[in-house]
């Protein structure tokens, strides 16, 4: 979801425009606006990027319905919210961080991502000697010690268990990232804080991030083109990366629990 829209989103008898990118950017917004205001119509249901042709048989119509009518207190509410309206200003504003980051949540629904921002510049050792902490990341897991005791050993998925560990949320204790594909709880939409595999085809310029193709991190922002995870092993240290999607694909949004 980006931290905008490019055309207009609502009813097409409105003359919206609609397009699939757009809707789910609104989508997400009228969710963490209708979490935060505690707000159940203005929860527009799935996040699919569709809008029904039919007016009344559409959620997402009836939530951008229900939010002009409630919150911007418009006496006639046109169905629509335009690229830097009235209804898209306002349902900005409410939904604080998903647009700003492209998708809902913040710290305080994911306290784990205070543990994840805290270890940010930790980076594997050159030559024979290995970062200590990385070694912890790694002995979190299940990995035995012939590969736990070398920061040079692929450790995203050792990071993320590492947090979640601390963070007292369930773990898997395993060191491969395809693994997560199941962990925890489901999620249909990105969240963030999520818990996300991605995966590419394995070349020599991603080493210092997935040797598989796999990798694992915490979500912090998507736009239609790229997303941006929190995670280690990220060109060998903890930090903040964007991969596009034209090379990476996304595989899940994981929830702890």
């Amino acid at each position: 979801m980006s931290t905008s829209i490019g055309g207009s989103v609502g009813s097409w008898q409105s003359g919206a425009k609609n397009n699939l990118t757009d809707i789910k950017a609104i989508q997400q917004l009228l969710k963490a606006a209708s979490k935060k205001l505690g707000k159940p119509a203005y929860d527009p249901g799935k996040v699919d990027g569709k809008i029904h042709r039919v007016a009344n048989k559409s959620g997402t119509v009836a939530a951008i319905v229900n939010f002009q009518r409630q919150h911007v207190k418009m006496a006639k509410p046109d169905a629509r919210i335009d690229v830097k309206g009235r209804t898209w200003r306002a349902l900005a504003a409410v939904s604080g961080s998903a647009a700003k980051t492209g998708v809902p949540g913040s710290d305080a629904d994911a306290p784990w991502m205070k543990i994840a921002k805290r270890e940010i510049g930790q980076k594997e050792m050159k030559g024979s000697k290995h970062n200590p902490r990385i070694v912890e990341y790694l002995g979190s897991t299940t990995l035995n010690e012939k590969y736990a005791s070398k920061d040079e050993t692929a450790w995203c998925a050792a990071f993320v268990n590492w947090v979640l560990k601390k963070a007292g949320k369930t773990k898997l204790n395993t060191a491969w990232a395809a693994s997560w594909a199941k962990y925890g709880k489901h999620l249909d939409e990105a969240r963030y804080g999520a818990v996300v595999l991605i995966r590419t085809t394995p070349t020599k310029s991603i080493r210092g991030t997935t040797t598989s193709g796999n990798h694992v991190g915490f979500l912090v922002e998507e736009t239609p083109g790229s997303i941006k995870l929190l995670g280690g092993n990220q060109g060998d240290s903890v930090k903040y990366s964007t991969f596009s999607k034209g090379k990476w694909k996304v595989i899940a949004y994981r929830w702890p629990i």
